[in-house]
């Protein structure tokens, strides 16, 4: 049973491989197919083309010979004749077609006969490939030809074969009795040596096609080797371990999504491990009210009305504390997860918007020490809901009656937002702890909140392309920034939803801020 689930998960590496090493396999086919007709093509109409051209030299010998011209000497056989004035015309229809046999001689593969009113008569003095004469069907269509008085070109089928033939008719003026040279060529057998070829090229194809099939496999197991050992390292990964990462092999196409798939198992990791961090905390945070709340019912005594009262009161404190958590870890997976509403947000107004709310801190002085002019590319809700929560974390910390410092910079190509308290400042070590989950610079200071104010601040930052930046004294205060690009994460000024003009894309918000 294992065995064959180990064969069932291997098989779509083996079908990938298999249709890789098919599709090389058909254009090669293919490809040696269409070479291999194309070549017998033009091959087999050139030869058949040098054989119409002989047999109508066959022609002019005929004609020259039957005019009163004989064979040289020196060109026995080849079917050419040079003219001589010397010899007198033919009287007799025999005479002429016996002596065209005779001088005008057929060469390899042919056979050539003379036929006097329908009947064989004549044949070469010299053994033919062909004996034409033992044919009566070839016989009778030369003879059939020479009575219309028309050379003749033709294909027939033949007791010795296919046969491409030529008929020349013989008359001689005054004279009874019609004749005919009839010259055949064997197609079959001048198209052997082109046969035998094609026959080793069919070989060699399937010599080559073999060898395409064997260097095809292990050039296809080399290439998917990444894809099964990709395949291989996900079945081991799981909810529980993400350590597993794929080998990266040579820098190709395989090798970058390998890559690829070792960032997303790396990035799937850090979710899963900040999952598993947001449930420990929360469950720890939520631990501690509802203990308090059940251990105070546990020794409540019911028939004290002033006990009764107090633990009801202590209830619904922890009861509104874990309401308030709730809310702000639903907040956090809000601005954490992805899609921002873009556009041109201006710093003069998202200050007055800014301050506008924060006048409602009582016990503070508020101050805006710096507004530049100018528009950054944003989510003006989530960015001012950042600025929002540091304003709001240095009124509950910084003494009553001191004065919070609200700044807007516009410094090169980013944005700087800030807000400056003259607290107790942040120790060194707690530096990092406090834009944790739940993490506090003081643990037990008394002060309101989850914990999850910075966390939230600093996921805002990071999806807008920037960060959050902290530069404190401890007695002296501190001071918080919300560095952001202006034009917008991962873009360049213009590039966002609006057109660069202050009139937002077809897309965007309407809003302007």
């Amino acid at each position: 049973m294992s065995a064959a689930r180990r064969l069932l998960s291997r098989a779509p590496a083996v079908s990938v491989r298999m249709r890789i090493v098919m599709a090389m396999l058909i254009v090669t086919a293919l490809g040696l197919a269409v070479a291999g007709t194309t070549v017998y093509l033009l091959q087999r109409e050139r030869i058949l083309a040098q054989v119409d051209a002989e047999l109508h030299i066959r022609v002019e010998s005929v004609r020259a010979v039957i005019e009163g011209v004989q064979p040289t000497p020196s060109s026995p056989g080849t079917g050419t004749v040079t003219p001589s004035e010397t010899e007198p015309r033919f009287s007799d229809v025999d005479e002429a077609v016996r002596q065209a046999v005779q001088q005008v001689q057929p060469d390899n593969f042919e056979g050539a006969l003379g036929i006097v009113d329908g009947v064989a008569r004549y044949a070469p003095g010299i053994g033919a490939a062909l004996a034409l004469a033992d044919d009566p069907a070839l016989v009778a269509l030369a003879g059939g030809v020479a009575e219309r008085g028309v050379v003749a070109i033709g294909t027939t089928e033949s007791s010795f074969g296919t046969l491409r033939y030529l008929v020349v008719p013989i008359t001689i003026d005054g004279a009874e009795g019609t004749g005919a040279y009839l010259a055949a060529v064997d197609l079959e057998a001048e198209l052997a040596d082109l046969g035998e070829t094609m026959r080793s090229y069919t070989w060699v194809s399937l010599f080559v096609v073999v060898a395409v099939l064997v260097v095809g496999l292990i050039v296809a197991g080399r290439v998917l080797r990444p894809l099964r050992l990709l395949q291989e390292s996900a079945s081991r990964i799981t909810a529980s371990d993400l350590s597993e990462r794929i080998p990266v092999g040579a820098r190709d196409d395989l090798g970058e999504l390998t890559r690829t798939v070792n960032g997303m198992i790396e990035r799937l990791e850090d979710s899963f491990h900040a999952r598993r961090r947001l449930l420990d905390d929360v469950r720890h945070e939520l631990k501690t009210p509802i203990t308090i709340v059940r251990g105070n019912i546990e020794v409540l005594d019911p028939a004290d009305p002033s006990e009764v009262a107090e633990v009801m009161e202590l209830a619904t404190e922890e009861l509104d504390r874990m309401a308030l958590l709730i809310d702000d870890i639903a907040l956090l997976a809000d601005v954490e997860s992805p899609g921002l509403t873009l556009t041109e947000v201006s710093l003069p107004v998202l200050t007055e918007r800014l301050l506008s709310r924060v006048q409602a801190y009582a016990g503070h002085r508020w101050e805006l020490a710096r507004v530049d002019e100018g528009v950054v590319v944003a989510d003006g809700q989530r960015i001012l809901q950042a600025w929002l929560q540091l304003a709001d974390n240095a009124a509950k910390y910084a003494p009553e009656g001191t004065t919070i410092t609200l700044s807007a910079r516009i410094v090169g190509d980013r944005a700087e937002l800030s807000v400056s308290d003259r607290g107790p400042g942040v120790p060194r070590e707690a530096r990092e702890r406090i834009f944790e989950r739940f993490g506090r610079a003081h643990a037990g200071r008394g002060v309101d909140g989850s914990g999850l104010g910075l966390a939230i601040v600093q996921a805002i930052a990071v999806q807008h392309g920037g960060a959050v930046l902290l530069d404190s004294a401890e007695g002296l205060g501190s001071t918080f920034l919300i560095v952001i690009p202006v034009a917008g994460p991962g873009g360049t000024a213009g590039e966002a939803e609006g057109d660069g003009t202050g009139h937002p894309g077809p897309e965007g918000s309407a809003e302007r801020w």
